[in-house]
């Protein structure tokens, strides 16, 4: 039986088009986030989603020493650890320009592989805390996070920076 159509795989090539079409746009859409709210207001957000008890403030020297990031490429940073070091668990936020969040943002993708690579030798535990290890860069605020409920750290984080 012929079909009534002179080439039926127009149908699937304009549904594919479609769903590339749909795909670009979402991509354009979802663009990052650039923040005016303060650091201060972001940090107390984000410290509110987690046990304030087991993450100490770090100074400079360590924000060095653990993510080779110079602090003075941020207009504001904050890094906060706990004090167990056979513990993976910290997080770093980051306020910057811009210009150096691609170097910003490597250093903690660097940190995370590091760490897991670390701990997968003598504690699969930490190694799966790296494995859900939020990085989460927007425009010129940045979010790097190990711990425990990273999905509620990251929406605190986003919900901040948007101003809400």
């Amino acid at each position: 039986m012929k079909s009534k159509f002179k080439n039926p795989y127009i149908y699937g090539q304009a549904i594919l088009l479609v769903i590339l079409a749909i795909f670009f746009l979402s991509s354009c859409l979802q663009r990052s986030i650039h923040s005016h709210a303060s650091f201060e207001s972001v940090e107390s957000a984000v410290l509110a989603a987690v046990d304030q008890t087991r993450y100490p403030k770090q100074d400079n020297l360590k924000i060095r020493r653990l993510f080779s990031i110079d602090p003075s490429l941020a207009e504001n940073i904050a890094l906060y650890r706990v004090s167990n070091g056979m513990e993976g668990s910290e997080m770093i936020l980051v306020e910057f320009d811009p210009a150096h969040k691609e170097q910003i943002e490597q250093a903690m993708i660097n940190r995370k592989e590091s760490q897991k690579s670390i701990y997968e030798g003598y504690a699969p535990d930490q190694a799966s805390l790296m494995d859900g290890a939020v990085i989460d860069f927007q425009d010129n605020f940045g979010l790097y996070y190990a711990g425990e409920n990273p999905a509620k750290v990251d929406q605190a984080f986003l919900k901040a920076i948007k101003g809400n």
